[in-house]
């Protein structure tokens, strides 16, 4: 019996030094950075959701050991348990947001992936005998560069190629053109621009 109420104890005690001394960084919805640069964003959601992960796994183990302890038999323990509570659902929450943030910050990055100007030039060759920046025809192929669905997540594309916008098309197209060792053999087109 005696065992039993010290190891309550000792799980009530554990929760409340978390709470006392949370871990350093602790900070949550912190402002966009505007100041940062694209690459310094990435790096800064990256640590964010790095951080933010620890955190739900934490809340998660002293909730766990609140429960063990019967929390809800010992006197004031239900507030804590609550406060705790309530702190796992903002950490979960920010976890989400951040990791939102941060594919969103990537998928920019991604897209401004600098390609050489002759190559420019001969993708837009490739997507004057393709399609428009937005075409769906039903057929399977999607934007301007007519990206079939596999090929597109194949390179890291989200959603569908025609919802992207035209720096995120030509990046993917890149990537195809690169995976395929610098050759254009993915567009049935390449012959109409002497690239085949």
């Amino acid at each position: 019996m005696a065992k039993g109420v010290l190891v309550r104890i000792i799980a009530v005690l554990t929760a409340v030094l978390a709470l006392a001394f949370p871990a350093a960084g602790s900070a949550h919805f912190l402002p966009h950075k505007k100041h940062l640069t694209l690459t310094e964003k990435v790096a800064y959601f990256q640590r964010s959701v790095s951080h933010d992960r620890a955190q739900v796994v934490r809340d998660q183990h002293r909730l766990r050991l609140l429960r063990l302890a019967r929390y809800e038999q010992i006197v004031g323990a239900r507030p804590l348990y609550q406060l705790i509570s309530g702190r796992a659902h903002w950490h979960r929450v920010a976890f989400r947001w951040h990791r939102a943030l941060l594919a969103r910050y990537t998928r920019k990055l991604e897209a401004q992936a600098p390609q050489p100007g002759w190559w420019l030039e001969q993708a837009a060759c490739i997507r004057s005998h393709e399609g428009a920046w937005t075409s769906a025809t039903g057929n399977g192929y999607y934007g301007a560069y007519q990206f079939l669905l596999s090929t597109w997540q194949r390179v890291g594309g989200q959603g569908y190629p025609h919802q992207a916008s035209p720096a995120e098309q030509t990046y993917r197209a890149w990537l195809v053109w690169r995976q395929d060792g610098g050759s254009w053999r993915e567009w049935g087109t390449a012959g109409m621009c002497g690239l085949a």
